[in-house]
């Protein structure tokens, strides 16, 4: 038997997530291959170190529960190419598969909550505050990790900035909600508020949302992004893991958006644009994910809210008929861990 001391894959980006990974290697007929060193390397992210962690996954062919074989973390290190190395000993024999998949890697927008569409804070009725009903947690949806949150409220003059409040029914509260940006015009206000969440809500939570005065309405929502940097125990914002808030506001311009250059490659956006006095739907920005677009009476409103990943300069949505006055409100946050870029070495053993 001959044995040679090789690499046997990459260094190459590991594209794959852990439902459907990247193949690694196959081994020929009549080797075994033994993997004894696993070393992880990703891009440096723009924020706090220690807030992003990423994980590449290996195992046979498929990944599932009962093929995994090994992970390695990589934990972000600020403006410096984070890495890892794992020695391990895993055999691979003839006409097995290697696989890894990515995981902790920016990829989707999860929905925050089971069983109901993106808007969670509505009222058409003269009131100071609004709640939510009994939520629970999707279970697609990361853990621990921060939540962001979109708000729209009109009043007859200038609307009250909003806060968030829980009422703890349920065995995970959100905790630590401030807000990240918010913009306001003589009769409409959008906003962005964020907190951080250390576990899935699996009975039900009450969040409130309250205002210094009534409001004629409220329209908004949660949501979470897989993959982006985390502040940990913390309230989001431009000293941990928010890189950027940007704001824009007007009247009749039925393209809104703002002027914003990306700080980072390894970045993504929100931007919730609205307008008040009609009812209309919005085009997003070119490659951007639509979280909502919808409309709310009482004043006539149009809502809209776009992740863009990754991030783009100046975003921008284009109305389909004019309104009154509108604002936009856009915030970039760090993402980290990817991509990621694999390499493994080991002894490649033929009969």
């Amino acid at each position: 038997m001959a044995e040679q001391l090789v690499r046997l894959y990459g260094p190459a980006q590991v594209l794959g997530t852990i439902a459907s990974p990247t193949t690694l290697f196959t081994v020929p007929p009549k080797e075994t291959y033994l993997v004894r060193a696993l070393h992880v390397l990703s891009q440096p992210v723009t924020g706090t170190s220690g807030t992003t962690i990423g994980s590449v996954v290996v195992g046979k062919t498929n990944l599932s529960t009962g093929n995994l074989m090994f992970g390695v973390d990589v934990i972000s290190q600020g403006a410096v190419y984070p890495s890892n190395i794992a020695t391990v000993s895993l055999p691979f024999t003839e006409n097995e598969v290697m696989a890894g998949g990515a995981a902790g890697i920016p990829t989707a927008l999860s929905n925050y909550w089971d069983g109901t569409a993106a808007v969670e804070f509505t009222g058409t009725v003269d009131a100071a505050s609004f709640a939510t009903s009994s939520m629970t947690a999707a279970a697609t949806v990361p853990f621990p990790s921060n939540v962001y949150m979109w708000m729209v409220n009109n009043k007859a003059t200038t609307p009250d900035a909003p806060s968030v409040a829980v009422t703890t029914i349920g065995n995970s509260p959100i905790t630590n909600i401030g807000t990240i940006s918010t913009i306001a015009t003589s009769t409409l206000r959008g906003t962005w508020l964020a907190g951080y969440e250390v576990a899935r809500e699996t009975t039900g939570t009450v969040l409130t949302v309250s205002f210094g005065g009534t409001q004629t309405n409220v329209i908004g929502g949660m949501l979470v992004i897989s993959g982006t940097s985390l502040a940990g125990n913390a309230t989001p914002s431009t000293s941990n893991v928010i890189l950027q808030a940007s704001t824009n506001s007007g009247t009749t311009e039925t393209t809104q958006g703002v002027t914003q250059t990306p700080i980072s490659s390894t970045s993504c956006q929100l931007l919730v644009v609205a307008t008040t006095g009609v009812l209309s739907t919005y085009t997003g920005p070119a490659g951007s994910v639509e979280v909502i677009d919808t409309t709310q009476t009482s004043p006539s409103t149009t809502v809209a809210v776009y992740l863009m990943s990754p991030s783009q300069t100046n975003p921008s949505t284009t109305l389909a008929l004019a309104g009154t006055s509108w604002v936009a409100s856009c915030i970039e946050i760090g993402m980290g861990g990817g991509p990621m870029h694999l390499t493994v070495s080991g002894v490649k053993i033929k009969e």
